[in-house]
């Protein structure tokens, strides 16, 4: 009978490597997917004004992980609401006045003002607006839920791109 010999060759390494590989690249065209989804949001909910919400729409791939998201201060406002339309329903209830600066930017924090009736708040309105300011009153903002429905409702998407991404 002749001797027969089988070798192994121990592949682990380089099988784990190749999926971490495939991870990475699916993570990074899953998270740009996501991005567009939540810039394509804003837009249809109609909550641009300067575009600069919109246009601060990013993605970030970091381990295991890819996050969405906006560095913009207000951007949190925007997403989960504020004063009567808060997605949580703790916002202030009441109407306050901000002032917008040359560059549309509120130059006043909402936390800092008096809670009024509408009433007073157009009041308070009225004359910072003679007074040459761009006054404005609000009782909170709708939330946009964007970055949640770019997600939400596109599970078929992120599949489609995992398994792109694996075949390759």
């Amino acid at each position: 009978m002749a001797n027969l010999q089988i070798t192994v060759n121990d592949n682990t390494g380089a099988v784990l490597q190749a999926l971490n590989e495939k991870k990475q690249l699916f993570l990074e065209q899953a998270g740009q997917q996501a991005e567009s989804n939540a810039v394509l949001n804003i837009t249809n909910i109609g909550r641009v004004d300067t575009g600069a919400y919109r246009n601060s729409m990013t993605h970030t791939v970091s381990g295991d992980k890819a996050v969405i998201g906006s560095a913009l201060s207000y951007a949190v406002w925007n997403e989960v609401g504020t004063g009567t339309f808060a997605s949580d329903g703790n916002g202030r209830r009441g109407w306050w006045v901000y002032v917008r600066d040359e560059n549309g930017s509120s130059s006043s924090s909402p936390s800092s003002q008096p809670v009024r009736t509408r009433e007073e708040a157009l009041k308070v309105m009225h004359y910072l607006r003679s007074k040459g300011l761009d006054a404005h009153i609000t009782n909170g903002i709708k939330p946009t839920h964007a970055l949640r429905d770019a997600i939400s409702g596109h599970e078929d998407e992120y599949k489609a791109i995992l398994e792109m991404v694996m075949r390759q």
